[in-house]
């Protein structure tokens, strides 16, 4: 039958069905499966479609197994397509699951298939919660290996989950080329609209999620799992159980124009070995309100749910490499723009923290960030690019005081060196060398160690150096320090002069460099070492000798080479000087060394 089919705001041309020429009534009481298997498989012979006209149509629920699935069921090819989401309902009867089960289908998808127009009701409320204990629906879903799957104009709803087991109100798993667009998922018990695979086998990839709204799910709104090249574009997730828009062990995904908000969690959520994650102009407020570590944003570690079948090692994963552009965060109160929640024992996939996080939005450099759900704005691997287009002031670090058991230069500085104005002799080569970096800074120099220069910002820094020459090796445990690959902030850079390194022993040396005046600022450090440690990283006040803040920054590898953003919180508490000096000091035993090669602060 040759013919085209108005289905709400789509034209279907071609070999068309009408499912009552097949015995469905759509009357709401019946059981209409018999008639949908029967018309979808006609379609499928002919390469056609099957429209359902308005009415409920009742269908049974089936179980997980493709083989003995008894569900409806479109066929390569196939089309099923409603008279729109207000008119056309196809709901499941409850009653029919079997508690025999492991899971619950309703529909199931093949390849080059589209299903549109229409309404998918699950029905939870007559399905047995006490016969189906930590099991779970999923209402849509496509079949492993598909291509092609378009699911657009559609309203997804009471979908069935019970206790742990989390189910999907729509499923595209393990396929290829495929399209969600104009969804609605809400009311679930699991989560809404779910994109997933395994990336241990086949993961989803190449899919495109367009124009959905998921709200009041059980689980999350938008959840990606093991999916790889998905793009999510103005997407609306609120009031969901967990979180907003979901990403775990996911790689190339992007959130474009969409909205996450008052979701009992987090609004957005990255975890697992998930790699380049976009965020491009993306709103979260308000979310996690009511719980004990919720955030805008959330950045954390997870193992996958099975082992890696060629190791037989469940393996645990960091984010890496997340950009957040143009984007508003605007968390609940008392909540964190950002949270990096790193409590892990191991990690056996990436670094122990996340790397290469790009914050590039308006204001973001006032975002509150946590580290390990410590009350702090420090965060391992964050580089915030306006941040770095600002006018900063570079600190030569060879005019920073050395304290006890700090070697410089081969010369050794004991406590009495490292006082006001101390400066570690030196001889032939290195002083010319020192001189001559001097002169091309543009600073005033003499022979020897005397320098003298003009008030102002260096005068400043004369006046503190070496003022707090005791040590803390004791410091208490901190969160990781932020890290990243950034270009320096402009402004002036110190030249390749002499005196840059520093010899730690047995955790007793350390350098303080002065921070320029009261304020909040970001101080911006490059620097090698020697040998894998911990350094401490601490705001002091010298005439106090109070920790303003600390952490903690894990540096592996030998030849490392990054930045430290470290942040003043904001003006100086009342009684303290308001001017302080940033000490560095290693915090693993043994002797190490550090070559600091630029320090840099920046006024926020």
């Amino acid at each position: 039958m040759a013919s085209q089919v108005s289905t709400g705001d789509q034209q279907i041309n071609g070999q068309q069905l009408d499912v009552r020429q097949f015995g469905a009534r759509g009357d709401g009481q019946t059981d209409d499966t018999d008639a949908f298997q029967a018309a979808l498989a006609e379609a499928a012979k002919r390469g056609g479609a099957v429209h359902v006209p308005s009415g409920t149509f009742r269908v049974r629920l089936s179980s997980a197994g493709v083989q003995r699935f008894t569900g409806v069921k479109l066929s390569a090819g196939c089309q099923l397509v409603g008279d729109g989401v207000d008119r056309t309902i196809i709901r499941a009867i409850g009653e029919s699951a079997d508690p025999s089960w492991e899971s619950l289908r309703l529909i199931l998808v093949d390849r080059n298939t589209r299903l549109a127009d229409m309404t998918i009701d699950g029905d939870k409320e007559h399905i047995d919660r006490g016969k189906f204990h930590r099991k779970a629906a999923i209402l849509v879903r496509t079949l492993p290996d598909v291509e092609q799957a378009v699911f657009e104009n559609l309203r997804v709803i009471n979908g069935f989950a019970d206790g742990e087991a989390e189910g999907f109100g729509l499923s595209v798993t393990k396929s290829r080329n495929c399209t969600v667009r104009n969804v609605e998922a809400f009311d679930n018990d699991g989560s809404g609209i779910a994109i997933g695979g395994d990336v241990y086998e086949t993961t989803a990839s190449d899919i495109v999620v367009d124009n959905v709204r998921t709200y009041r799910n059980g689980w999350q709104g938008v959840a990606l799992y093991g999916a790889r090249k998905v793009t999510v574009t103005h997407a609306e997730a609120y009031e969901n159980y967990r979180n907003g828009l979901n990403a775990e062990w996911c790689d190339d995904i992007t959130f474009r124009d969409c909205e996450s908000h008052d979701n009992r969690l987090r609004g957005l959520r990255v975890a697992g070995f998930s790699h380049n994650i976009h965020y491009e102009n993306v709103a979260s407020k308000h979310n996690g309100a009511s719980a004990g570590n919720g955030a805008e944003l959330i950045v954390e570690p997870q193992p996958f749910a099975k082992a890696n079948p060629k190791s037989g090692v469940q393996e645990v994963g960091v984010p890496q490499n997340i950009t957040v552009s143009n984007c508003a965060l605007e968390p609940a109160s008392g909540k964190p723009h950002v949270l990096f929640n790193m409590d892990v024992e191991a990690v056996n996939i990436g670094t122990s923290a996340p790397q290469g996080v790009v914050i590039d939005s308006d204001g973001a450099e006032n975002w509150q960030i946590r580290a390990n759900r410590d009350e702090t704005r420090l965060a391992p691997g964050v580089v915030f690019p306006r941040l770095a287009k600002r006018q900063g002031v570079a600190i030569d670090p060879s005019q920073a005081a050395r304290g006890v058991g700090a070697e410089v230069g081969g010369v050794t500085m004991d406590r009495q060196q490292a006082g006001p104005g101390a400066r570690p002799h030196r001889q032939g080569a290195r002083a010319g060398e020192r001189r001559a970096a001097r002169a091309d800074r543009g600073h005033q120099g003499q022979e020897g160690d005397q320098e003298h220069h003009s008030g102002g910002l260096l005068g400043a820094i004369e006046n503190i150096l070496g003022l707090d020459t005791d040590h803390d090796v004791n410091a208490h445990a901190a969160a990781p320090a932020p890290q990243g690959q950034s270009s320096a902030p402009s402004g002036p850079t110190p030249g390749a002069g002499a005196g840059k390194q520093i010899t730690i022993n047995q955790k007793g040396g350390f350098i303080d460099i002065p921070q320029p005046g009261a304020g909040r600022y970001v101080c911006h450090l490059r620097y090698r070492i020697a040998t894998p440690a911990t350094w401490l990283f601490m705001l002091r006040d010298p005439n106090t000798k109070d920790s303003v803040r600390e952490i903690r920054q894990e540096a592996k590898a030998n030849t490392n080479d990054t930045q430290v953003w470290f942040e003043s919180d904001l003006l100086p508490p009342p009684g303290m000087s308001g001017q302080y000096v940033l000490r560095v000091q290693c915090g693993t035993d043994g002797t190490n060394t550090l070559e600091m090669e630029t320090v840099q602060f920046t006024p926020l």
